[in-house]
């Protein structure tokens, strides 16, 4: 997997301080983020690979956000974003 163009593509939704609020508009840059991601680098992206693109990117972006906190958003999200992939690839969307 190419962790560096995984995090550009998420880079949209993740350089927003709130990106890990429910804002909708959060939720839509998220969502949004994800669907590039998907479109250009397919649904086989591994729940290990979101975690650690997440993980270095909201670390360059946000050095100031306390690490623990960051690092439980950062898992929900890579478990979000590896849900939704097995989503696409079982109901054949991908």
């Amino acid at each position: 997997m190419n962790i560096e163009r995984l995090k550009e593509l998420l880079r949209p939704w993740l350089v927003v301080s709130t990106w890990h609020t429910p804002h909708p508009l959060d939720e839509r840059r998220f969502h949004q983020a994800l669907k590039n991601a998907f479109f250009e680098l397919g649904t086989q992206i591994a729940l290990e690979d979101f975690m650690e693109a997440m993980d270095q990117l909201s670390a360059e972006l946000h050095p100031n956000m306390q690490e623990e906190f960051r690092n439980e958003l950062i898992d929900d999200f890579a478990k979000r974003a590896a849900e939704i992939a097995a989503y696409l690839q079982d109901t054949g969307f991908a």
